[in-house]
């Protein structure tokens, strides 16, 4: 089976059971969301987590809780009403999805490489793996700092809503706190499998759509070579212009479904770089404004940020949770062959002696988290290499008097190339590149915050 298929009929099946939809483009029975059943099930779902992400909203803006909860309360009241908005952006374009899904099937399809797809897969596989580990690795000390509440006299909290409040500890009281963390979890996996990891896996496949793409305009310049080193120029000129054409088709169809990827995932890759940027601020403003010192653990392999302060376990949403991005992402190297980013070392040092390489490493966890930018980087890095392989297509071999009533080959190579050297970028909200000077300029941008707020409390 086609790995593209494989993937994108795996993520359809699995998105169909978290009540997301039928996204896949051939109609099944055993998918069928316009079943009543189905329909209660998605909205009873989706109605449980917009009811809790309320509770989460009036607990930040009417809640009287300590000072720790109260701060809870707003990051997840923010980072969830993010979440919502990303599952109701993708759902909205569920149609778009579905052509998306078969024309991400069909282009290059006939010139894929087995190994190239083995290679995709793994990519894949890594990344939604590591993604998957570090959100539930992170929820999981959410739920640990509950126990240890619990056992030291207080309540068991994790999700903080407007009911139950801080001094209720009956037992109607405890049990909503236990559902509202059942929620939770159920709403992480909901956005891993329809959103996040979903947006991820297109961009990969997309890329390694250009890939596919370079290794055809690199076997068609062997073609070539082969036929004019056997003095079959006539022959090798034909091949060339009719692989040319069908290239520049190939291409075409490529941009192409950009545009359709920009409108289905857009609203997504925007969030996730405000949600990026909103994680550090928040965490940065934080830390300029504590008095007390503080110790940054960084452990492998994520990115499970603690903040060790008196006798309490502090694990910021904002950063662990809903709002974090691929940690370990493919990038290509010069033989094609990805390798993944990890952060391998325990990193200690106290923010009091050396803020500001606080402030760089956690600016550069963001990095890593920010898929929106970096996943748009690799795009824009195999797009711009097709160029190259297009200009060392063998054209200047083939001078043969066939093309004299065509377009000479000369003219579709500039063609060619002009096309494949216009930047590829995905857009936020149809304005900002997501690109790595986007994340720069967000970087100097907080910095700039978190300076003004630490020279003040200092």
């Amino acid at each position: 089976m086609n790995k593209n298929h494989y993937i994108l009929k795996t993520y359809c099946d699995k998105i169909f059971l978290v009540g997301s939809g039928n996204f896949w483009y051939q109609k099944t029975e055993s998918r069928n969301d316009k079943t009543l059943l189905y329909k209660i099930y998605s909205c009873v779902l989706f109605f449980t987590y917009g009811f809790m992400t309320v509770l989460e909203i009036m607990a930040a803006m009417m809640g009287d809780f300590p000072e720790d909860e109260k701060r809870d309360s707003v990051t997840f009241a923010t980072s969830h009403t993010v979440v919502m908005i990303k599952f109701i952006s993708i759902i909205k374009n569920k149609e778009l999805l579905k052509t998306l899904n078969r024309k991400m099937m069909m282009i290059c399809e006939a010139h894929e490489e087995q190994t190239l797809m083995d290679e995709m897969y793994r990519t894949v596989k890594i990344n939604v793996v590591a993604y998957c580990v570090a959100v539930y690795g992170s929820a999981t000390f959410y739920v640990f700092e509950g126990l240890r509440k619990f056992y030291n006299g207080s309540h068991f909290v994790t999700i903080v809503t407007y009911y139950p409040s801080n001094d209720d500890d009956t037992l109607a009281a405890t049990i909503v706190r236990i559902a509202t963390t059942l929620v939770l979890l159920m709403m992480l996996l909901t956005m891993i499998i329809s959103v996040d990891t979903y947006t991820m896996a297109y961009l990969i496949m997309y890329k390694y759509k250009f890939i596919t793409l370079r290794h055809y305009f690199k076997r068609l310049r062997e073609n070539v070579d082969e036929l004019v080193a056997a003095g079959k120029a006539r022959l090798a000129a034909e091949k060339l212009a009719q692989g040319l054409v069908e290239g520049i088709k190939m291409h075409n169809e490529l941009l192409s479904l950009s545009k359709d990827i920009h409108k289905a995932f857009g609203t997504v890759m925007a969030l996730q770089l405000c949600q990026s940027s909103g994680s550090a601020v928040s965490l940065l403003l934080q830390i300029a404004v504590s008095n007390t010192i503080v110790t940054l653990v960084f452990t492998c392999p994520r990115l499970f940020l603690l903040i060790f302060q008196r006798d309490s376990v502090i694990c910021l949403e904002n950063v662990n949770v809903v709002s974090l991005e691929i940690f370990a992402c493919a990038i290509e190297t010069g033989k094609n062959a990805p390798f993944v980013i990890y952060i391998n070392v325990i990193f200690c040092f106290s923010l009091s002696k050396d803020i500001h390489k606080a402030f760089g490493t956690v600016m550069a966890l963001q990095l890593c988290q920010s898929s929106g930018s970096a996943v748009s980087l690799l795009l824009q890095i195999a797009a711009s290499l097709l160029s190259d392989e297009i200009f060392y297509c063998g054209w200047h071999k083939c001078n043969s008097p066939v093309l004299s009533t065509q377009r000479n080959i000369r003219d579709i190579v500039l063609i060619a190339i002009l096309r494949a050297q216009s930047p590829l970028v995905m857009k936020a909200f149809k304005m900002v590149e997501l690109t790595y000077a986007t994340f720069i300029l967000v970087v100097r941008s907080t910095y700039s915050v978190f300076a003004l707020f630490y020279a003040q409390n200092k």
